[in-house]
């Protein structure tokens, strides 16, 4: 009976498994229906055996062991305790004799690990931990295949108890599922822990290179570390979603011992130092110092404890990061490593000595800078994968945290840092001489209407170079208005060569460059002057608000030659001889309003259609940010205000006055030359609509 049966199932295999021009779907779904039926068999533990053992046709000894799965969930509560020892030593032993292929031994692997995780509810886990013991057993004493073979049993435990759309529905409810898990954590898993720091800590004592069985046992030692620290978090209340995204390690005050241990982050630390050539391992070593990096929960007992921990690893990082270069993959850990350290544990960093603090803060500078760079030659190529893009949005988002906990002004490194970081943002914005920029070969410059434009695509980084630029507003303004000045000039130029002649390659091309750093300059303007005020009433920054009264105090800046720069805006001419007294905020917001001149000029010159309407957006932008936040401002508003501010564009003044309808002028200009430009209009309405909510504010 079994024979006909066996022979049955390996006919229908041949039927699946064969070319649909071969077989009708009939005779698929016959087939299909066989293997349906097998599945539901009553007590198929004695069949299924005879086929592992029998068998030579893969996908049936696939199905058999599936048919075990499912049997056993059905019928564990009828089977006799003999029987389910019976069949878990026959199934242990059938994967460590055969040579059988891996989606076949992965799923007998799943049916060994569903039957210990079924038994431990029963009897606490006395089974499960003989098996490690067996398991650890295999790994340190058999041939290589042997021991990768150990290693797949403990992923196979350690997936079944874990509560993810990865472990199996075996029949238990909810509140007996976690209760094994709770168990198995508080006992096995940090056995499991425990045996794989004691092989890497085995591994590391030799250098590399390694031959390829150290490489393939290590990866897997790494794979179940990996597994391991992630998922001690996992809890009856949260969801699939952030149970697979990898989050917190949070840990009980039982790990203490074990997690805490002076000895563990310099051994993590040195496997990643040792394998971080070879790729396949190198990811798993980061992925474990990530989780690392975000340990919390009862484990820190104290806030000495928590220092004590912090210190190790940040000595351990900065020795790591400031001796090796960090290559694009691993940019992506590294900065997620950033970036956990600060969300954890910013509190914590203040308290430590100031030589680590500033020593941790210029390697951050460091990295934050290389990975801008790297994300600029990035954009060059077409490949999808931005490693440095992502490194570096990890690092803006860190960065943000620092400057809002920090105490700036007691923290002199902090500016120094701002300098560093500000002024590579710009280099690999603006194309040279300014810049190191480097545009795309194939790199196409029109913009779809339905494509994000940069304002929205990099807003994050933007908001935060707006912070740093706050942070150093004697530094970051002058740049501001010298390029937007120098800038501005060479399109009066090439707007003079264009009337007399047409273009060459090489003049179009640099005036493409000339566009992508007006764009530029103009969008880090707008975030260094004025803050996103989502839901709330825009104003003028505390930062720029101080910066404005203290060029006052310091005679660096005069009322009267801020009003003279204002008023010169409209004129094409150079600028008034004291230009230098005048008001850095206000200079930058004269040179825009003078690049609008030359816009409208080109355009009453039959010129428009050389324009960008990418700039002419990114300045109606700016227009709009600038006039909610220091067009009429309301006094009362703040605690101390700027005279120069006040007196130039508050209300009643001329200042004010002329902006507004230099302003109209410009809407009037872009929807009379430009209303084929859908965004350019769109942004140019936006402008109008501003003008109408200051006037309401009043």
């Amino acid at each position: 009976m079994n024979e006909n049966l066996i022979s049955e199932l390996e006919a229908a295999a041949g039927i699946i498994m064969a070319p649909p021009n071969l077989v009708s779907n009939e005779q698929r779904h016959n087939a299909e229906y066989i293997f349906i039926n097998f599945r539901k068999c009553k007590s198929p533990f004695a069949i299924c055996r005879e086929i592992l053992d029998n068998c030579q046709v893969h996908y049936v000894l696939f199905e058999a062991a599936e048919t075990l799965k499912s049997a056993l969930i059905r019928e564990w509560s009828f089977l006799l305790d003999s029987d389910k020892f019976s069949l878990r030593h026959y199934l242990m032993h059938y994967i460590t004799t055969k040579q059988v292929p891996p989606f076949v031994r992965d799923r007998i692997l799943q049916v060994i690990a569903i039957m210990v995780k079924r038994a431990s509810v029963d009897d606490g886990g006395r089974d499960r931990a003989n098996i490690l013991q067996e398991v650890e057993n295999i790994i340190l004493n058999a041939e290589p295949e042997k021991k990768i073979l150990g290693f797949n049993i403990i992923a196979n435990l350690m997936q079944e108890y874990a509560s993810t759309v990865k472990s199996t529905d075996v029949g238990l409810p909810w509140e007996v599922h976690f209760k094994a898990k709770k168990q198995f954590e508080s006992s096995d898993l940090k056995r499991i822990f425990q045996f794989c720091v004691q092989l890497l800590s085995e591994v590391v004592k030799s250098d590399p290179p390694y031959p390829d069985n150290v490489l393939e046992l290590t990866r897997h030692i790494l794979k179940v570390t990996e597994r391991k620290l992630p998922k001690r978090l996992i809890g009856i209340y949260e969801s699939v979603y952030e149970a697979d995204q990898a989050p917190a390690l949070r840990l009980s005050d039982s790990w203490s011992e074990i997690i805490l241990s002076p000895q563990l982050l310099p051994l993590m630390f040195q496997v990643f130092w040792k394998v971080k050539d070879y790729e396949g391992l190198s990811h798993h070593a980061l992925t474990c110092l990530v989780q690392l990096a975000s340990l919390n929960g009862g484990v820190m007992t104290s806030d000495n404890v928590r220092l004590e921990y912090l210190k190790l690893y940040m000595e351990n990082f900065s020795k790591l990061v400031s001796s090796v270069t960090i290559k694009n993959k691993e940019s992506l850990g590294v900065s997620n490593i950033v970036k956990k350290l600060i969300l954890f544990f910013i509190n914590d960093i203040q308290k430590l000595p100031n030589q680590l603090q500033d020593s941790y803060l210029d390697e951050l500078t460091r990295l934050t800078c290389s990975f801008c760079k790297g994300a600029a030659l990035e954009d060059m190529t077409s490949d999808e994968e931005k490693f440095y893009n992502d490194s570096f949005d990890n690092m803006m988002e860190a960065w943000t945290s620092i400057l809002q906990e920090y105490s700036v002004n007691s923290n002199s490194n902090i500016h120094e840092c701002a300098v560093q970081i500000f002024n590579t943002y710009i280099q690999f914005h603006l194309a040279p001489p300014d810049g190191s920029r480097q545009n795309h070969d194939s790199e196409i410059q029109e913009i779809e209407d339905n494509e994000d434009n940069d304002r929205i695509s990099f807003k994050d980084q933007l908001q935060t170079i707006g912070m740093f630029g706050r942070i150093i507003p004697s530094h970051t303004l002058p740049i501001i208005y010298k390029l937007l000045e120098v800038n501005t000039e060479k399109l009066k130029m090439s707007l003079q060569l264009m009337e007399s002649r047409a273009m060459n390659m090489t003049e179009s091309a640099a005036l493409d460059n000339l566009f992508e750093d007006l764009h530029w300059v103009i969008l880090i303007a707008g975030h260094i002057l004025c803050m996103d005020s989502d839901g709330e009433t825009p104003m003028i920054p505390s930062e720029m608000m101080q910066y404005s009264i203290e060029q006052l105090r310091q005679g660096s800046a005069t009322l009267e030659s801020t009003l003279n720069v204002l008023a010169a805006a409209h004129q094409i001419a150079n600028p008034p001889p004291d230009v230098e007294q005048c008001d850095h905020i206000i200079r930058i917001v004269a040179d825009v309003l003078k690049l609008c001149v030359v816009e409208n000029s080109a355009a009453e010159a039959k010129l428009g259609h050389f324009m960008s309407p990418e700039v002419s957006s990114t300045v109606m932008w700016f227009l709009k940010r600038w006039c909610l936040s220091y067009l009429l401002p309301v006094e009362n508003y703040y605690q101390e205000v700027s005279p120069v501010l006040v007196g130039s564009v508050g209300k009643d003044t001329e200042g004010a006055l002329f902006v507004v309808n230099f302003i109209l002028d410009k809407i009037y200009s872009n929807i009379c030359h430009f209303h084929s430009e859908p965004i350019l209009l769109r942004d140019t309405v936006d402008l109008l609509t501003a003008l109408v909510c200051i006037k309401q504010k009043q």
